[in-house]
């Protein structure tokens, strides 16, 4: 009779045990899943800001190239203002062509 009164008491102890091994689990694992998510959060922001940072530089550049081939452009026909009068005027009459409805007698 001794052992049956101790039987209840021990399962008792066993799934006190087993309830406090799944807490710590738990928390532990939301410890892992918090710590793996913060680390991405940072991963990701590291990787816009490079990003950023990359758009900045390739803005920069454009702008510079852009404002360079119009000076470039400006002084050759400044430079040349007969022959890049007439290819302007050929490229008008060419546009002209293809975009002037033709009348047919």
């Amino acid at each position: 009779m001794l052992l049956s009164a101790k039987a209840p008491n021990a399962v008792g102890q066993a799934a006190d045990r087993a309830h406090l091994t799944e807490a710590r689990d738990a928390r532990s694992l939301s410890d892992m899943i918090r710590h793996e998510v913060d680390h991405a959060t940072e991963a990701l922001a590291a990787r816009a800001h490079r990003a950023e940072a990359q758009l900045r530089e390739y803005a920069r550049r454009a702008k510079h190239d852009a404002k360079t081939t119009g000076r470039h452009a400006v002084s050759v026909v400044r430079a040349n203002p007969v022959p890049t009068g007439l290819m302007a005027l050929g490229a008008g009459l060419i546009l002209a062509a293809f975009l002037v409805p033709k009348h047919h007698a």
